[in-house]
């Protein structure tokens, strides 16, 4: 019964917004063809879209649907990971998350946590904080039990009300630096999420 409704929330809130075909074919082409380190299993990753609920999103028609579409075409092409890509926030709750190796918040802005009218809804619950307080706490509770989360760009920037969020992740954007320049230093070069730099600092201009 359980995969059958999983199976159910998975073709609801697939699709991420339409992108130019010319602009996703190059995503495609410049994924790598094979995983930098083979995968010692089958993995399944969810890429999380910022729930339609959330007004003030930034990004929604803007590096959200080119980060969906390149999670997406990673995923297919190296075959590391099954991606799957959503803003139905019912994939997260915990009896649902359970299902994948890895979270990766795609641009998530505002308060994503807090549940929308169609959470609640299905959960057939009025207590928008105790749904919420499940959410929070299935995500923190899947992490410890060895989840994988991927945050990139905004995600760093959102869900202000949450501290233990930014502990999760190290740290939290602070606004743009702009017209500045940036020295990145690798300090762990033979790490295979950044040996592509070859050791080899750089700098950045925003």
């Amino acid at each position: 019964m359980q995969l059958a409704v999983l199976a159910v929330l998975l073709t609801t809130g697939l699709r991420a917004q339409d992108i130019p075909a010319n602009k996703a074919q190059q995503i495609r082409d410049a994924c790598p063809s094979q995983a930098r380190v083979s995968p010692k299993k089958a993995r399944r990753a969810l890429s999380f879209n910022t729930p339609s609920h959330v007004e003030k999103d930034p990004h929604r028609g803007y590096c959200s649907p080119y980060g969906a579409a390149a999670m997406k075409a990673l995923g297919e092409k190296t075959k590391a990971f099954h991606p799957v890509v959503s803003s139905n926030q019912e994939l997260l709750m915990p009896e649902n998350l359970k299902q994948f190796d890895v979270l990766i918040f795609n641009n998530t802005a505002g308060e994503w946590a807090t549940p929308g009218d169609e959470l609640m809804r299905k959960r057939g619950q009025t207590d928008v904080q105790a749904v919420e307080t499940v959410l929070r706490k299935g995500i923190l509770d899947w992490v410890k039990a060895g989840g994988g989360v991927v945050a990139y760009h905004y995600s760093a920037g959102a869900i202000r009300t949450w501290p233990e969020f930014y502990e999760l992740l190290g740290g939290r954007c602070g606004g743009h630096a702009w017209n500045r320049d940036m020295g990145f230093q690798i300090e762990e070069p033979d790490h295979p999420l950044v040996a592509a730099f070859d050791g080899k600092g750089f700098r950045q201009r925003e």
